[in-house]
């Protein structure tokens, strides 16, 4: 019996093939459509489009969590530098005190760096250049906003693949000197509800360390994908910020002319009443 994932790999290659295939210009990733019977299966076929570098648009949330949009913005820091003033660096600057642990507020820090930096300046040049110094006053902040700053300073030296870029940040040191890796361990650990669930699925009802980081690696599992498959960090973040635009405005009540982006639909079947693409797949298995 085939399952939810092997569907999902073999709708996501046959895409792959038919766009390979088609004349530059005939065919779009809009063409294609998925209708699946859950947000659950919606997140398995978006996995799969992920790692073969799919553009795609799901009220599967792929990169809403803290700890991906965090990691996205110390990877956008990389590709665009310090010198960058695009809204996408100030954004990355803002998330990426999310993760590892900084002890500061990511609105502020995007609203002072927004507002205080020169307009000859690069966001991240003016924090690490003194900038960070008038964002808090006081020693409890004062330390910690150092401490960031000089991460910033760290990462953006970084080079690499996205795969060991994406590495090299889940074991990046955060103000309580943890990592995010370790962070996310302790969340599951820490976890009543999640710990029960592990033990239950155990064959002596005591969770291995293998089902906890499991677990704990589950929210940033589909930018891992991504970065596993694309060969330089300039092209994952183009596809990166692709997947952020064509799900920008989705809701599950998606018009025919939002439905016109170039990016493959998924969708449950309801979602898709009234709604048609050249290509539809309805994959039923289970």
């Amino acid at each position: 019996e085939e399952s939810v994932e092997d569907a999902a790999i073999s709708v996501a290659e046959e895409i792959v093939e038919s766009m390979k295939m088609a004349d530059t210009g005939e065919t779009k990733y809009s063409d294609f459509g998925v209708g699946v019977r859950s947000n659950a299966e919606a997140y398995e076929y978006g996995l799969e489009m992920l790692k073969r570098g799919i553009p795609f648009k799901s009220n599967a949330r792929f990169f809403s969590d803290p700890n991906t949009k965090a990691l996205i913005g110390w990877l956008t820091l990389i590709e665009q530098g310090l010198d960058s003033r695009t809204p996408e660096a100030l954004q990355g600057l803002a998330d990426a005190t999310r993760a590892p642990y900084s002890g500061l507020g990511s609105k502020k820090i995007k609203e002072e760096i927004e507002n205080r930096t020169p307009l000859t300046m690069g966001w991240g040049n003016w924090l690490i250049k003194g900038g960070f110094l008038d964002i808090y006053q006081g020693p409890k902040w004062s330390s910690k906003i150092a401490f960031f700053a000089n991460l910033v300073n760290r990462v953006s030296q970084m080079e690499g693949t996205p795969e060991s870029l994406l590495s090299e940040l889940l074991s990046m040191e955060g103000f309580d000197g943890k990592t995010t890796m370790e962070t996310l361990t302790d969340n599951v650990r820490e976890n009543d509800e999640i710990m029960a669930q592990l033990s239950a699925e155990s064959m002596d009802g005591i969770p291995s360390e293998d089902q906890i980081i499991e677990m704990a690696m589950a929210p940033v599992n589909p930018l891992i994908g991504l970065a596993t498959s694309q060969e330089n960090l300039e092209g994952a973040m183009q596809y990166v910020r692709k997947l952020q635009r064509v799900n920008e405005k989705i809701t599950s009540r998606d018009t025919e002319n939002e439905i016109d982006r170039d990016a493959v639909t998924i969708g449950t079947m309801h979602s898709w009443k009234g709604l048609e693409c050249p290509n539809m797949y309805v994959p039923m298995v289970g």
